[in-house]
């Protein structure tokens, strides 16, 4: 009899440590039950080449954990290019993505036009995006990566994903340079015209989203919108007590 409620309570106790333990490995996105909270809803919005970042303590420790940053570069020639960022402080800070590829194409197009004094200037545009345009398009690199992951409430995150510790453009404007004359031929003045699309970073605009993380061997997420590519709205985050 002792044997059998020994067993018993064996096969109790292992059902509880599997249920605390997964209860731990798992969270669904904006459930704070036994999560610590943090609410901001703090506007962050860089000017150009003055760049304002703000920095997160995830879990209240008095350590700075995670960094966003909104900026605007560029030039007279490119203009202004608004551009954010999240930054990872510590090597302990993981945000939750996927190890990809990005691949970088260039699409060509020509346009010919006829100008007063009878010559003709043609204009050779030279587009690159991480997607091809058509089946002509030539691949100029391909690079590894990690991309986040936006996730939705209600999503889940779990610890056995793919995490990494990492400084990533979350998004950033298209720029182009001015046409550059090349030569002549005959009557015709040709010049080249190079547009980045910058579509590589393509975190969703005017949404409210969230990214997981790990800190240690807790998870979380932070719930943020961004709009006019660099304007950060940071609302909350979440962390397993």
């Amino acid at each position: 009899m002792k044997k059998i409620l020994f067993f018993l309570i064996g096969i109790l106790s292992l059902a509880g440590c599997e249920k605390y333990t997964s209860s731990r490995s798992a969270i669904i996105i904006g459930d704070d039950e036994d999560m610590t909270l943090n609410f901001y809803d703090t506007i962050l919005a860089g000017g150009y080449y003055s760049p304002a970042v703000m920095n997160l303590d995830l879990d209240n420790d008095g350590t700075d954990d995670i960094q966003f940053e909104s900026w605007i570069h560029g030039s007279p020639a490119m203009g202004q290019i608004p551009e954010s960022m999240i930054r990872c402080l510590r090597q302990d800070a993981e945000l939750f993505g996927r190890f990809t590829d990005d691949t970088l194409f260039v699409h060509k197009e020509e346009h010919v036009s006829e100008e007063g004094d009878g010559g003709y200037e043609k204009f050779i545009y030279y587009i690159h995006t991480c997607h091809r345009i058509s089946d002509a398009d030539s691949i100029v690199r391909i690079t590894p990566s990690f991309k986040i992951i936006p996730l939705e409430r209600d999503d889940s995150v779990e610890t056995i994903d793919s995490f990494h510790t990492d400084t990533l453009i979350l998004a950033a404007h298209w720029y182009s340079y001015p046409p550059i004359y090349v030569e002549n031929e005959g009557d015709t003045a040709i010049y080249e015209y190079r547009t980045y699309n910058n579509d590589c970073h393509d975190f969703p605009l005017e949404k409210i989203k969230y990214i997981g993380f790990k800190l240690d061997d807790r998870l979380g997420w932070i719930k943020l919108s961004i709009f006019d590519w660099y304007k950060l709205v940071i609302h909350e985050t979440g962390i397993q007590d």
